[in-house]
């Protein structure tokens, strides 16, 4: 008995030392009634198909930069990364940042930069000015990340991998519409007024979330930085921890996030998968309009039927899926066989042919990033708004460097031989995350086994 309180001090004492070193949580505490839970999932849907109508955007845009600013495969392989590394601070900022600004005003700094990333490109009359813009809307497009993984992994825990499948549809959806709209904008205008159409583009993209905001209201002040600095008044100050500065920084990073191995197998994963998925974004525009001489449009057509692909994909794995594979199985499955189809679709002689191999490579695909975030939120729990986002500034790494590699290797031995160094990256991460769920169902099995054993040591003493 004496060993039960102390443990339970033990771990009051924890929970108070928590408290001290994260006056902040992503989302208050308080009881939230169903009717708030729905204008939630309203206001988070919403933030989520404004980032799917941008999302992909640079498999339109890429092309038409090359055509426009003569660019050759090396310069578009640096403006891609430059893009995709301006998203690694934002997702290493976002969740520590959201969980003291609250998701609701968190997620209007992200569009709003996304809009104002828009408008420098439009305006931009340099190669580096069009990066630059580039850089901002990929900015705003990271920071989505941490808002909706705050708000699932605290307010919707039980239903984690199903609303993550549900969100990533809701992504789909916007990119079902985003690039084909700007596609078409794109094909109306001349190949030097390509800017006119993205400074509309962040227009429209300030006016949506001022709509967003008015529909929902204060129903979602639940979300808002006056709910948390309500709930911050009831904790115990900093200032009366006997720690300094330095030892609740120091406690922070090591009782929070960074001690968990598994945030850096979430980071590995995630490597591998940008490795592979953001060269099929940024170069398989380049590849059909080099092989089939495609239009801005159909390009626009082609990332519209990749996310009609994710779409029914997600959709059907949160319907019949979810909850009856093991997250890793179905990554790493889920994984592979889009590496199947991806190589199959190399050898396609035919736009339409094109299509229908995206479309179901897509499919498979679907399962990463809802996967990945539903085993961020079951490994790093209630750090998991601030994990998951570091796991894909981790993973940005991958879409760093992902571009430059595969545009030196196009101008060395052609992007249609280059591209097949997609699949290797692919099956890697199908071995990870397969590797990973043996590894642990194994030392589940032996820790098992040891516990029965010594439980048939004590009875028969």
């Amino acid at each position: 008995m004496e060993q039960v309180n102390r443990a339970r001090q033990k771990q009051e004492d924890v929970q108070v030392m928590d408290n001290v070193s994260n006056p902040s949580d992503p989302i208050p505490s308080a009881p939230v009634s169903r009717d708030t839970k729905v204008w939630i999932l309203v206001y988070i849907f919403g933030l989520v198909f404004l980032q799917g109508l941008v999302v992909n955007h640079l498999s339109v845009l890429l092309p038409v930069l090359k055509d426009a600013l003569q660019l050759d495969d090396v310069a578009i392989g640096k403006t891609a990364s430059f893009a995709f590394a301006a998203g690694m601070p934002a997702l290493f900022l976002s969740g520590y940042v959201t969980e003291w600004i609250r998701p609701k005003l968190s997620g209007v700094f992200a569009v709003v930069s996304m809009g104002s990333g828009c408008i420098v490109m439009g305006t931009a009359t340099s190669h580096v000015g069009v990066i630059v813009g580039i850089m901002i809307t990929h900015f705003g497009l990271g920071w989505v990340l941490s808002i909706h993984s705050a708000v699932i992994a605290n307010v919707f825990p039980k239903s984690r991998q199903r609303l993550f499948f549900l969100i990533m549809a809701m992504l789909a959806v916007g990119a079902i519409f985003g690039p084909p709209l700007i596609g078409v904008a794109l094909n109306r205008v001349a190949p030097t007024a390509w800017g006119t159409v993205y400074v509309w583009l962040g227009i429209a993209l300030w006016g949506l979330i001022g709509v967003l905001l008015l529909v929902c209201g204060r129903r979602i002040a639940h979300l808002g930085y006056q709910a948390g600095a309500a709930e911050r008044r009831g904790r115990p100050s900093p200032a009366q921890s006997e720690q300094n500065v330095a030892e609740r920084i120091a406690q922070t990073l090591a009782s929070g996030v960074f001690n968990r191995p598994a945030l850096y197998l979430l980071g590995l994963i995630v490597v591998l998968d940008n490795l592979a998925s953001i060269n099929v974004f940024s170069w398989l525009g380049i590849m059909v309009k080099n092989r089939f001489s495609a239009r801005p449009h159909e390009i626009g057509y082609l990332t519209s039927t990749m996310a009609m692909g994710v779409l029914v994909g997600r959709i059907f794995m949160a319907a019949f899926v979810s909850g009856r594979i093991s997250d890793r199985k179905l990554l790493g499955y889920s994984y592979g066989l889009a590496m199947l189809l991806f190589m199959a679709m190399l050898f396609a002689p035919s736009m339409n042919m094109v299509y229908a191999l995206y479309f179901m490579m897509s499919f498979f695909m679907s399962a990463q990033s809802a996967a990945t975030y539903a085993i961020g939120a079951a490994k790093l729990k209630e750090r998991a708004a601030v994990g998951i986002p570091i796991a894909d500034g981790i993973g940005a790494l991958g879409s760093l460097a992902a571009p430059l590699i595969m545009g030196y290797l196009a101008k060395q031995v052609s992007l249609d031989r280059a591209l097949w160094l997609i699949p290797v990256f692919g099956f890697m991460l199908t071995f990870v995350c397969l590797a990973w769920e043996w590894i642990e169902k194994r030392i589940q099995r032996d820790d098992q086994g040891e516990a029965k054993y010594k439980e048939h040591v004590e009875v028969n003493k």
